[in-house]
C-alpha cells in the first residue's frame, strides 16, 4: 500500500470489496490472506502477487472465484490481468 498506485487501485476497489490484505512483500503473509479470502468464499480477487501464486490461483478459479493480476502481465492466457505502461 506504500505504492501510491496501489493505494489508488485499493480505494476504488474498497467500495465493492469487503476484505482488503496487504502483504508488505511477505509472501507467507499474501499466502495466509489468501487462505483467509478461500475461507470467506470471496466472489472475486485482485492480486498483485509477491511470489509464485500460480497454484494457489489455479484452486480458486476451480472455485469459481474469478482473480484478476494488477501490475501484473499474466504469463498463462487462462489469466486476466491489468499493468501500467508509464510511458
Amino acid at each position: 500500500m506504500g505504492n501510491p498506485f496501489f493505494t489508488s487501485v485499493a480505494r476504488a476497489a474498497e467500495d465493492a470489496a469487503v476484505l482488503l490484505g496487504d502483504s508488505g512483500h511477505d509472501a507467507g503473509r499474501e499466502s495466509g490472506h489468501i487462505d483467509l479470502f478461500q475461507e470467506q468464499r470471496v466472489r472475486g480477487l485482485l492480486i498483485s502477487p509477491v511470489g509464485d501464486v500460480t497454484e494457489r490461483l489455479d484452486q480458486l478459479r476451480e472455485r469459481g472465484v474469478p482473480t484478476v493480476l494488477v501490475d501484473r502481465l499474466a504469463d498463462d492466457a487462462e489469466y486476466s490481468s491489468v499493468s501500467v505502461n508509464d510511458v
